[in-house]
């Protein structure tokens, strides 16, 4: 095991890969001290924020936000939302199940919604939909072109609590 000694405190680095995507190099890594055993417990490193993680063999990807997980509901928001694929750094579940799973990756501020089972259009405020009415759209003048059409089911687990059917137990 790696740990970073950090504030008095031992801090686990639980993969090579994790290791030399924090920037650190194997050459500065000492035997660790008789005393390690004394240092308190911190917090195990995980990836930055913003790090697109999957675990190997599984297909739901997570976003990395302050050591937690949040989980993409489906490849439209992944898209939407301007990740690329080419990105994802597939891990070991083992190594994944690290981390605490939080919410889904929902999208942005401002950003308006339509479920295509649906004629209302959203408007992400606050981190929930707000309906917007004709009369509001129009004196925003907001443009359909800017609408994003989205999957009814991705709405509702996004919004209206519901539940993916293949999320993990």
């Amino acid at each position: 095991r790696v740990f970073l000694i950090q504030a008095g405190k031992k801090r686990w680095i639980p993969s090579a890969a994790l290791f030399t995507t924090l920037g650190y190099g194997w050459s500065k890594v000492k035997p660790a001290p008789a005393d390690l055993k004394n240092y308190l417990d911190g917090a195990v490193l995980s990836y930055p924020d913003n790090t697109l993680l999957q675990a190997a063999g599984n297909e739901a990807v997570y976003l990395v936000s302050n050591g937690k997980l949040s989980r993409f509901v489906s490849a439209a928001i992944f898209l939407n939302l301007k990740y690329s694929w080419s990105k994802i750094k597939k891990i070991p579940a083992a190594e994944l199940a690290y981390y605490p799973i939080r919410d889904y990756v929902k999208y942005k501020e401002g950003t308006l919604v339509r479920p295509n089972d649906e004629n209302n259009v959203y408007l992400i405020s606050g981190g929930k939909p707000q309906i917007v009415d004709a009369a509001t759209f129009k004196k925003k003048k907001y443009k359909w072109a800017n609408v994003l059409v989205i999957a009814a089911q991705d709405f509702k687990v996004l919004y209206r609590n519901g539940v993916l059917p293949d999320a993990p137990s």
